[in-house]
């Protein structure tokens, strides 16, 4: 398991209550039994603050010691309901060409398990439209943003630039993306239906997750048009009917 840990703190919900520093990290992703990173103190603590700290350290356990990429995702997709939405940053969905996925807390790093790619086939396990919002705000694709900066990186350097050359060129860039596709199938972005209604909604819904915490509505007007784009291109590159064939 390659892992990297340094100095910085991870904020779950209020930061004066929810904090769990490096150490704390260490000891959930590395103890032998789920019993050792959490306590009746610590639980009598939070429902007293009304906070989650407990149930943040359990999800990290989890996270770190899941057997299978479906464990391993809803544990990091249950880290996005409890982190702090000021503190989104300290989460990251990393997707690449070698290793094809992992996923950072602060500054822990934990490949995908192994069955990642059978995994990823299926697609759409169960989520939200706010949770593939939140999920799709956290991927980054060979390090660069994806939701906020795919206008960007996914159309390169197009000389007559206009909506149908950017879209051409995003589609070429997306059927030559495979473990990004893959990525964005899990969040079943190919699921966009006829009418585009689901594209919509997403955009709507990437842009009301944003403005939480990003005070420019161009950037999250932006955010929301990748989102739908990204929906609309995943639908022609791969069908839903495929899939479920």
């Amino acid at each position: 398991m390659s892992t990297a840990i340094t100095t910085a703190a991870t904020c779950f919900g209020n930061p004066d209550y929810r904090t769990l520093d490096a150490a704390q990290i260490r000891l959930c992703v590395s103890a032998k039994y789920e019993r050792d990173v959490t306590s009746l103190w610590g639980r009598i603590k939070d429902y007293f603050l009304g906070t989650c700290k407990e149930d943040a350290k359990v999800t990290l356990f989890r996270l770190a010691h899941a057997e299978t990429a479906a464990d391993q995702f809803e544990a990091f997709r249950r880290l996005t309901d409890l982190v702090a939405p000021s503190r989104d940053d300290l989460l990251t969905w990393h997707v690449s060409e070698k290793p094809s996925c992992a996923f950072q807390i602060g500054d822990f790093t934990l490949p995908a398990k192994q069955d990642w790619m059978s995994f990823a086939q299926f697609g759409d396990p169960g989520l939200t439209l706010e949770d593939k919002a939140r999920l799709l705000l956290l991927m980054r694709y060979n390090g660069q943003q994806v939701v906020t900066h795919f206008h960007e990186f996914g159309v390169g350097a197009v000389l007559d630039r206009n909506a149908d050359s950017v879209l051409h060129a995003q589609s070429v860039f997306l059927a030559n993306a495979p473990e990004l596709c893959h990525a964005l199938a899990v969040l079943g972005l190919h699921r966009n239906d006829e009418h585009g209604n689901f594209a919509d909604d997403l955009n709507q819904t990437v842009e009301r997750v944003l403005d939480r915490t990003v005070n420019d509505g161009n950037a999250t007007a932006r955010a929301g048009r990748n989102a739908e784009n990204l929906s609309i291109l995943m639908t022609h590159l791969i069908p839903p009917t495929a899939v479920a064939a």
